[in-house]
């Protein structure tokens, strides 16, 4: 994510939300593992805390872009 910050705006939004898709997909990912009993409900929590701490960061660095965009109010 360090090179979103050297792209003008609207190119960073576009990073930021092809980011978010990822982070879905993580998201997903790991809640399979845990359906397939690769991880322990421990490790599965752990996991998708720091997958929600992520989120809300990359969350809150969208919303300010879009802001600054003048996409939101």
């Amino acid at each position: 994510m360090w090179e979103a910050n050297a792209l003008a705006l609207p190119e960073r939004l576009m990073l930021l939300e092809k980011s978010q898709r990822t982070l879905d997909l993580m998201k997903l990912m790991v809640r399979l593992v845990y359906d397939l009993r690769i991880y322990t409900q421990e490790g599965y929590i752990y996991r998708q805390k720091r997958l929600q701490e992520i989120g809300k960061m990359l969350g809150g660095w969208r919303k300010k872009t879009r802001i600054r965009l003048g996409l939101d109010p």
